[in-house]
């Protein structure tokens, strides 16, 4: 019987806009590419989440993989915050889940500077049962040793929980440790399956 449900923050309960900033930036078109291939969608960028970069230390890889455009990458990486923003059906999904019974938990890929800055966006959190957030235990998904740690953290039995990500590779990390996963497509689709399997 599932009890706890388990989410990923960013592409479930959060949005990562950060195309959208850019472009009130003023950066759009061939250099908006450069500029997220510098940043948000480089290897880096995993290693922040992990916690074991300082901001400026992050800043500065960005601008080693494109120097080119050092002006723009550090235009960019002064908004943090404002990369993010609460999916509109956030605070009624968790609200709904905890007046069904369930047990509620993060496990997120997550930098400390957004975390630590965002405090308004994130205030869904305070609803929860307990979290893992990558940078305070400097692991991420998908690796097995995140998931672990939230199941011994919380005694959790991995056969109670499931757990609801966007990245099929992060669900496929909990699988690989007995927990149930669900590959976030919509939030259609995830109330569908929420409901078959009577949560909701």
């Amino acid at each position: 019987m599932i009890k706890n449900i388990v989410f990923d923050m960013g592409g479930v309960l959060l949005e990562f806009c950060w195309r959208e900033q850019f472009e009130k930036k003023g950066i759009s078109g061939a250099l908006l590419e450069r500029v997220a291939n510098a940043t948000v969608r480089d290897k880096d960028w995993n290693e922040f989440d992990r916690g074991v970069l300082s901001f400026e230390e992050v800043v500065d890889l960005c601008v080693d993989n494109d120097p080119g455009i050092e002006a723009e990458i550090r235009k960019v990486l002064t908004m943090f915050p404002d990369m993010i923003k609460k999916m509109p059906y956030t605070d009624e999904l968790i609200d709904a889940l905890k007046a069904a019974g369930c047990n509620l938990y993060i496990l997120s890929n997550f930098p400390q500077a957004t975390y630590e800055h965002s405090p308004k966006v994130l205030d869904f959190i305070e609803k929860t049962d307990g979290q893992i957030i990558s940078y305070q235990y400097q692991v991420i998904k998908p690796d097995e040793e995140i998931y672990k740690l939230l199941l011994s953290k919380y005694n959790l039995n991995a056969d109670e929980c499931v757990f609801i990500d966007d990245k099929i590779e992060n669900v496929e990390g909990a699988e690989n440790c007995g927990i149930m996963g669900i590959h976030f497509t919509s939030i259609d689709d995830l109330m569908h399956r929420l409901r078959s399997m009577e949560i909701l």
